[in-house]
């Protein structure tokens, strides 16, 4: 079985790279294992997105860092993601989290989620990265009248508690506008 974070108890170097768009157009560096003793201030273990923003963050302060990784760069959740940059959690929405942990956790979060995408949006600038990135709007599809009115409701919550701006559309105008059919509405 690959490799899947929400119920694998950890990453071995032995399991296949996950068929990704990710995998299929890029191929890292092959970096060969440890084998020797290295000193350093920070060690940071793995090479995702968060364990790259480490080491670089790190660097930039002029730390030595050292970074290991189980398998090569991009192997985990980092090569098996659609691509998006969201300022989210992609798990919870922050109504969810207000609902869990308090309003005061869940604007914590907003700011963290907030400050990760614009951290990555100024690296893209800083080291001249040749990404495919474009920008808005996200878009999330209601596939039933209930669903519809939860996400409209949401919405209202997010722009009250947290100046989360969106855009409600009707069925007709996913389907004008996007050619969408069988859905009920979205945000974007």
């Amino acid at each position: 079985m690959p490799y899947d974070p929400l119920v694998s108890h950890g990453v071995s170097p032995s399991q296949p790279l996950a068929e990704s768009y990710w995998h299929a157009t890029h191929k890292p560096e092959t970096l060969p294992p440890l084998s020797k003793n290295i000193s350093s201030d920070y060690l940071v273990i793995g090479g995702g997105y968060t364990g790259l923003s480490a080491a670089m963050t790190l660097a930039e302060a002029s730390q030595q860092v050292a970074l290991l990784d189980a398998n090569s760069l991009g192997f985990g959740c980092a090569g098996r993601n659609g691509g998006f940059i969201l300022s989210g959690s992609g798990r919870l929405a922050l109504s969810a989290i207000e609902n869990r942990w308090g309003y005061a956790v869940a604007k914590g979060m907003q700011a963290e989620f907030d400050g990760a995408v614009n951290l990555l949006n100024q690296r893209i600038v800083d080291f001249d990265m040749h990404v495919d990135l474009v920008k808005g709007p996200y878009l999330k599809l209601a596939h039933s009248p209930k669903q519809a009115n939860l996400l409209c409701d949401s919405a209202k919550h997010h722009e009250s508690q947290f100046n989360v701006a969106s855009t409600l559309l009707s069925q007709e105008d996913l389907t004008s506008r996007f050619g969408i059919q069988g859905t009920y509405g979205e945000l974007k």
